[in-house]
């Protein structure tokens, strides 16, 4: 409510919240103008940080983001984001697995439709994955480059990223449909990685028009 006395100056006059419950970090720490200290509710913090930090980092790349300034555009305290994430490198990696989830989510879309296990299928499977990567390179740059960064999370820990696993059963496909021999099948994931992205990356450079990329 507003406190708002008869013949109270309009620079005393103060939005009052009262709150009644827990506090902890997900909360914005607001202090009004006479020193009075209001604490709201602000639900998950860390999403919303996340998020705003891969809405940063798609419009302008994630070298300049600060995890301070996207605190302070939520309205929280420092403090408070800082209990989420340590420091920004934290943030960042975070915000790199999430583009490379964005990828997966694009790989999926690419192949759900193709229902049939004969050769014809999976080496179709394999080539929209291909191009589901290039065109998330091309309409997702800061993403892309953000995602396959020094924040990238190795493709060989034991969080294996969704991308990779859904690129590894598709060419397994192929090795069970005698497409590609069995001894190449260990590598064969990072070779077809590696070579897209190469293309990705000349495209993104301006060393590939498109289209050549697409007939790779």
């Amino acid at each position: 409510y507003w406190a708002n006395k008869p013949g109270m100056p309009d620079w005393q006059k103060h939005k009052i919240v009262i709150y009644v419950g827990k506090i902890d970090q997900n909360e914005i720490d607001w202090r009004g103008t006479a020193g009075a200290r209001f604490i709201i509710p602000h639900g998950d913090l860390e999403q919303e940080l996340l998020a705003h930090a891969i809405d940063s980092a798609r419009k302008f790349g994630s070298e300049n983001i600060s995890l301070r300034n996207l605190a302070g555009q939520i309205g929280v305290s420092p403090s408070a984001a800082y209990h989420h994430f340590s420091d920004k490198e934290t943030l960042l990696r975070a915000a790199a697995d999430q583009a490379l989830e964005m990828l997966a989510d694009r790989f999926e879309k690419a192949i759900s439709d193709i229902g049939n296990e004969d050769v014809q299928s999976a080496w179709l499977r394999f080539n929209n994955l291909g191009r589901a990567y290039i065109d998330f390179a091309i309409h997702e740059p800061h993403l892309f480059r953000l995602a396959f960064g020094p924040h990238c999370r190795s493709l060989e820990n034991d969080q294996t990223p969704r991308a990779w696993k859904l690129l590894t059963d598709t060419i397994e496909d192929l090795v069970l449909l005698k497409v590609i021999p069995t001894k190449f099948r260990d590598r064969a994931q990072l070779l077809a990685w590696s070579s897209v992205h190469g293309v990705a990356t000349l495209i993104l450079d301006g060393h590939l028009d498109q289209e050549s990329g697409y007939s790779v």
